[in-house]
């Protein structure tokens, strides 16, 4: 879900709380804050640290074509609006669901500025491996890169539901946008 609030002012959340970036008029990372190098590191992700990532494109890090036009009109509403946005997400571990909240708003050199906030956490029940899938088959589900639901049986779901009973599992997915997000997207 993607909210909108009139002012900068409106989130009393610490930033030392938060994973920030910015990007430049032209969406390349131009700085990043302690705690991304920290959770770049702590998820096994050397090629997302500070040292990687300044002065590359943001897209280049996000995969699937929809989700990179995803990305493209989220970065082109909030450089056209006046109002700080904000974007609920899931940032999940195999072990833990992570609810997120993206803060975004336009600087005065018409870079961008965001803020991620872990909001809450909940275990999962089952260990729930994630592998892109290189190519679609009758197995591949399709994850929403934004809310991590899984499309089955033409609804979206939480992975776990397809998973019950089950220590640990690897799903095969490829990834997309389920209509909730989208909605939430076009809304703006």
């Amino acid at each position: 879900m993607i909210l909108k609030t009139a002012s900068k002012q409106d989130d009393k959340k610490s930033l030392n709380d938060s994973v920030i970036y910015e990007l430049d008029g032209n969406n390349n990372i131009v700085a990043v804050n302690q705690l991304w190098q920290s959770f770049a590191l702590e998820n096994n992700a050397p090629e997302l640290s500070h040292d990687s990532v300044i002065g590359k494109p943001l897209l280049q890090y996000i995969s699937g074509n929809i989700t990179k036009r995803f990305w493209e009109t989220f970065l082109e509403k909030v450089r056209l609006s006046n109002a700080v946005i904000h974007l609920n997400y899931r940032c999940d571990a195999p072990d833990l669901r992570r609810f997120m909240q993206i803060k975004a708003y336009r600087d005065a050199c018409d870079g961008l500025h965001f803020e991620s906030t872990l909001l809450r956490t909940e275990p999962r029940s089952s260990s729930i491996y994630f592998k892109r899938s290189q190519q679609r088959s009758a197995d591949t589900k399709v994850r929403c890169s934004f809310c991590n639901h899984i499309l089955y049986k033409n609804h979206w779901v939480e992975a776990e539901s397809l998973v019950e009973g089950k220590h640990s599992v690897t799903l095969e997915v490829i990834y997309g946008i389920c209509p909730n997000c989208q909605g939430s997207l076009d809304a703006l």
